[in-house]
Formats: C-alpha cells, sequence, structure tokens
C-alpha cells in the first residue's frame, strides 16, 4: 500500500449534528493524497454510521482521554510524513491542503505552515456568551489552531506531543512549546480554516471558562520557566 502523503486526525465524540459537514470540506479538497484518522471516543450516536460512508476514513477507538490524547493517538497511527488536524464541528476551504502542501515541498527548513482563519455560527445558533468580544465575527484572525496547520510529522519527536493532562489548552501548550523553542513556521495570508462557534464547544460556559483561564496560567508560568532555563 502507497503511504499518502498527509494523515488528517480528527477526534470525535458524538459528533453526528456537525460530522458529514467536516467530512464534505476535507473531500472537496483539491489535494487528494491523504487519509483520515478518525478518534472516536465511544460515541453513541450515527457518529461511526457517518464515517463509514466516506472513503479513506480509518475510525479507531480512542483508549486514552480528552482532546489531547485523541490528537496523540492519531499521530501515533497516521502512516504520512505531514499532519493536519481537523476538529469534528469544523469545515477548510477546498484549496487548504493543496496551498499548504505545497508551500511546505518548497519550504523543508519550515516545520508548519498555518493559515488565516474566521469565526462562523451554526445556523440559527446565537453568539456564545463566552464569544461575545466585539469583532469575533465577520473578519479574518491569524490566531494558531490544530485545524489551520499543515505539520511535518518529526516536529512531534522535537516539541512532544500535545498535554494529555490538560482539558482544554492542550494546543496553546504545544504553541507555546514550539514558540519557545523558535520553530521555523510560515503563516500564508489566505483564509483557509472555518471555525464553527455553537453551545457544545469545549470552552463555552463559565465553568469551561475558568478551567481555561487556569490552564492558561499554567500554560504561561511554564513559558517562563523554559525561557529562563534558556537564559
Amino acid at each position: 500500500m502507497t503511504r499518502p502523503l498527509i494523515s488528517i486526525i480528527i477526534p470525535t465524540r458524538n459528533s453526528a449534528r456537525f460530522l458529514a459537514e467536516a467530512l464534505d470540506s476535507v473531500r472537496a479538497q483539491t489535494f487528494g493524497d491523504y487519509e483520515i484518522v478518525l478518534i472516536d471516543a465511544a460515541s453513541s450516536d450515527a457518529t461511526p454510521e457517518i464515517a463509514g460512508r466516506y472513503e479513506k476514513v480509518r475510525l479507531r477507538q480512542q483508549g486514552s482521554t480528552g482532546l489531547g490524547g485523541a490528537w496523540n493517538e492519531g499521530i501515533h497511527a497516521a502512516h504520512a510524513e505531514w499532519i493536519a488536524f481537523l476538529d469534528s464541528d469544523d469545515l477548510w476551504a477546498p484549496h487548504k491542503l493543496e496551498m499548504q502542501a505545497a508551500y511546505l515541498g518548497s519550504h523543508p527548513e519550515v516545520e508548519f505552515v498555518a493559515s488565516r482563519m474566521r469565526y462562523f455560527l451554526s445556523e440559527g445558533e446565537s453568539l456564545p456568551p463566552a464569544f461575545g468580544r466585539i469583532g469575533l465575527l465577520g473578519m479574518d484572525h491569524a490566531g494558531y489552531f490544530p485545524g489551520s496547520l499543515l505539520i511535518r510529522k518529526r516536529l512531534f519527536d522535537l516539541v512532544g506531543e500535545f498535554s494529555d493532562r490538560l482539558i482544554i489548552a492542550s494546543d496553546i501548550d504545544w504553541f507555546a512549546r514550539v514558540k519557545d523553542m523558535n520553530i521555523p513556521a510560515h503563516t500564508l495570508p489566505e483564509t483557509l480554516f472555518f471555525k464553527r462557534l455553537h453551545p457544545d464547544n469545549l470552552s463555552h460556559g463559565t465553568l469551561s471558562q475558568q478551567v481555561w483561564a487556569k490552564e492558561l496560567l499554567r500554560t504561561i508560568k511554564a513559558s517562563v520557566q523554559r525561557q529562563k532555563g534558556r537564559v
């Protein structure tokens, strides 16, 4: 079997409401040399049945806990040397993989390439209070999210995997380690990643915001300690 160039890792749990849209946005990619590794955390809805309708999907039951654990399991299961991530409720623009693969292929010194992104609301939903900042919707953002990236798999050997001890901020912690190590990266000016806002978002709600704030503070402290250690 020929190895694909890109492994797309999709963590999911009871995602029947949005999963087909996410997978359709992968199927619509103008770049086709990929596999999909779907890590399912014991879904009790139609998630497995929906995943089974799509080619190139390998469904694996999650053995670890949390989003960080799911991402790590996907990395371990990936056949490709380039990794992309997509949450089961988010979307990609059709040229996302093609543009990022072209950039990585022509810039061997770069370890990952990101894109600009835009938030959007599910149809009929109101903006969750936690995301009520002025200007969040209707404009592009440069913020890093796993869903905006294409990464060389070897980078995880250097930086480490996602923390499975953090509930919400495991990606923030990983990006902080990348920054502290001065990893060469690039952000494309195009908007290629679309992050859905809805009441079931992991970071929605007062309790989730409190957890996020605590984990963010923990991540900042760890970054400061790493930087002090290099002085």
